[in-house]
């Protein structure tokens, strides 16, 4: 389906659109007057023309001897979400003359999406237009386009002309199959388009700030896939069963030589020297993915993206090198034993407890002195019936300790926590499992957890009872050490309170009725830093585990490895 597009309209005396076609302007008029400009250049570093646009002719304009030919990227881990903006100043010839295009096309990244085309006879009024369409999207001026991002804008993309006007067609993506899927045999198999992937491949070795470009979010058909262009990876994040398989890109204007030719594509890639430099990641085939299908081939579905035709031959293995055998023993020597792959199954309770347990309260101690006052209504505390908390031994009245409880479920005096936490989550499901990926900064395997919280009918302790909530995919990445497995008991304990997740207008979105993370920050990402939601981070744990404190989460020593107390 053709892309909505905006008919040219004449411009009025300001240069804004009317809503005729453009007639041609009097020599006179403002918006004829020349600007300083360079003439477009004629070198592979000029911008192209969106294919996807029914401009036929024109040329890119430049401004500041660059070319006004701007790819936008947004990209939120925490929703999937990545969307792309195409934004152009286009100088065209009409009969009357030039006339200039200003145009965009946006949508999720991996779909066609949508656009515009706004037409100014005059260069002022189309470069105004031009301008104000990044800074609406960017938040920046064109001459601080490669600032730091703002937050929750779009990120300016340096692009690679080059490959560009080649159709991002220097590499060719494969994906690696093992599990027996569609009766295929173990081996590589080719996208079955690979310039999609190609061109987020060449935002992300074209930036030197790689901020939320490693790992992105492709949309195909009716799956979303995660494409992590550092660790080669590709995951179903919208099917159940979250399949992850290795990728590669096979540069085709690589070099072929009688000892370092490649085999055809969709075939084995035997060599006795690994690594070799036209393969853009592991060159021998990787270890098992990380999601053994085998057991259910028959009966799942082809859930991959850029699936391509018949089975092929398989690949077959070369060698382990001794730096990988030295990279192995190292990573085992940093980790403890891998928790096992699991589901932790959460339901939310129909309704919560308004008053306080009667297993968290105690009669006061004989050393009380009942003459001091309650610290919530500053009566004395001989003057109305009093308890004490078990956990800590605060004395209050036993109406002001319930209405206080009510409001926050610890202690006045010292927060120490009263009974279990309850959080406000709705029901869903946490997968535990480990992922042969690392998380920067750490030498080890990468425990995934996988959230999954469909979506339902709002409890009464929700903002709207009755009323039906969005669900919630999202993932998060801890180390496989000993840190990161005592912080997962923590955040398994965190999620059978319904503490991991809550109801309510998602930050990103601004919708109301949805599924949001509460006040337990997880780890989206294994790259980024902090501000992309991900590692290296040194305060992580620290930070994390301090939240967990506040909400009366037990500590690691306390917990079982399923997240129940001892």
């Amino acid at each position: 389906m053709t892309a909505p597009t905006l008919v040219p309209n004449q411009p009025s005396a300001n240069g804004a659109a009317a809503t005729q076609a453009p007639t041609k302007p009097n020599a006179s008029s403002p918006n004829t007057k020349k600007m300083k400009r360079t003439s477009a250049p004629t070198s592979l570093s000029s911008g192209v023309i969106d294919p996807q646009s029914n401009i036929q002719g024109g040329s890119i304009e430049n401004l500041d001897g660059e070319p006004c030919d701007v790819m936008l990227a947004h990209v939120d881990p925490f929703t999937h979400s990545d969307k792309f903006s195409v934004l152009q100043l286009i100088q065209v010839q009409r009969a009357f003359g030039k006339a200039y295009v200003v145009y965009t096309r946006g949508g999720s990244t991996g779909t066609v999406g949508q656009s515009t085309e706004q037409e100014f006879y005059g260069l002022e009024a189309a470069v105004a237009c031009f301008k104000d369409e990044l800074e609406q999207k960017t938040g920046l001026d064109w001459k601080d386009r490669m600032d730091p991002i703002k937050p929750n804008k779009y990120r300016f993309v340096v692009q690679n002309f080059t490959q560009k006007q080649a159709g991002f067609s220097g590499g060719t993506w494969q994906y690696w199959v093992d599990d027996g899927i569609d009766g295929k045999s173990s081996g590589w198999y080719d996208y079955s388009d690979s310039r999609e992937v190609e061109r987020l491949y060449q935002e992300y070795t074209s930036n030197t700030n790689t901020q939320n470009l490693c790992q992105r979010y492709i949309s195909s058909g009716h799956f979303t896939y995660n494409v992590d262009l550092d660790q080669m990876v590709q995951t179903n994040v919208t099917h159940p069963n979250r399949t992850s398989r290795r990728i590669r890109r096979v540069d085709v204007n690589a070099p072929l030589t009688p000892s370092h030719a490649p085999a055809p594509l969709r075939h084995s890639v035997a060599s006795s020297r690994p690594g070799l430099n036209h393969y853009h990641g592991a060159s021998a085939p990787p270890q098992a993915t990380v999601r053994r299908a085998a057991r259910r081939a028959a009966s799942a579905p082809s859930h991959y993206f850029g699936a391509s035709a018949p089975p092929q031959p398989p690949v077959q293995r070369s060698t382990p090198t001794l730096a990988s055998r030295m990279s192995t023993a190292i990573s085992r020597t940093r980790r403890s034993s891998p928790p096992k792959s699991h589901i932790l199954k959460y339901t939310a309770p129909l309704s919560l407890s308004t008053g306080v347990p009667s297993d968290a309260l105690c009669t006061p101690p004989v050393s009380c002195n009942m003459k001091e006052y309650c610290i919530i209504c500053h009566d004395h505390l001989d003057e109305r019936p009093c308890v004490a908390l078990n956990a800590c031994k605060h004395v209050f009245h036993t109406d002001c300790i319930q209405l206080a409880f009510k409001s926050k479920p610890q202690c006045p005096v010292c927060r120490a926590p009263i009974g279990k936490p309850q959080g406000h989550s709705p029901s869903g499901t946490m997968t535990v499992s480990v992922k042969p990926t690392r998380c920067s900064g750490f030498r080890v395997d990468s425990i995934f957890i996988a959230y999954n919280i469909p979506s339902g009918v709002q409890m009464n302790y929700h903002e709207h009872p009755g009323r039906q909530h969005g669900g919630k995919c999202a993932n998060a990445y801890l180390p496989n050490n000993v840190d990161g497995q005592n912080l997962l008991k923590r955040l398994k304990y965190s999620w059978l309170q319904g503490l991991s997740f809550t109801v309510g207008t998602s930050f990103t979105t601004g919708i109301a009725d949805q599924c949001t993370w509460a006040s337990v920050h997880h780890k989206t990402s294994t790259h980024g830093g902090a501000q992309g939601h991900g590692y290296p981070d040194p305060g992580y744990f620290g930070n994390c585990n301090s939240e967990l404190d506040s909400l009366g989460v037990p500590s690691a020593q306390e917990l079982n490895d399923d997240g129940s107390t001892k």
